[in-house]
Formats: C-alpha cells, structure tokens, sequence
C-alpha cells in the first residue's frame, strides 16, 4: 500500500479508504484531485490525507507516507 495511517495511542493501522472510514466514520474526505472516484478497497493515495486531518483539525506527523494520528 502507498500511504498508512496509524493512531498513535492504539497502534491501529488503515492502508484502505474502507478501513478509515470504519476507525474514524465522521471524517469528512478530501479527494486527491489526481483521482476521480474513489474505491474504498483501494489505497489511501486517492485521499489528500493532509488536507483531510487539517479541516479535521487531527493533530498529526508525516514519515515517509505513513501518516500518525498523535492524539488518536
């Protein structure tokens, strides 16, 4: 998978759109504007991740793609 997200306090891991959705179900998606629809069993590249956690207001970190939600 291209990018991950891990919540820093569970150690819980999403790789797909569908398994974000599922851990944090009221959080409003950014799309990738390089992307049209966006498939929920496919990876997280489709979401603008920073864009997303920013509206959001999620505290988060960026390492090479894999994205920590520190207060999560």
């Amino acid at each position: 998978m291209c990018q991950t997200v891990i919540f820093a306090k569970s150690g819980k891991e999403c790789e797909t759109v569908k398994e974000l959705k599922e851990a944090l179900p009221n959080l409003e998606l950014v799309k990738n504007e390089m992307y049209g629809e966006i498939q929920e069993d496919s990876c997280l590249c489709q979401i603008d991740l920073d864009d997303t956690f920013d509206k959001a207001g999620i505290e988060w970190e960026c390492d090479c793609m894999q994205f920590t939600l520190n207060a999560l």
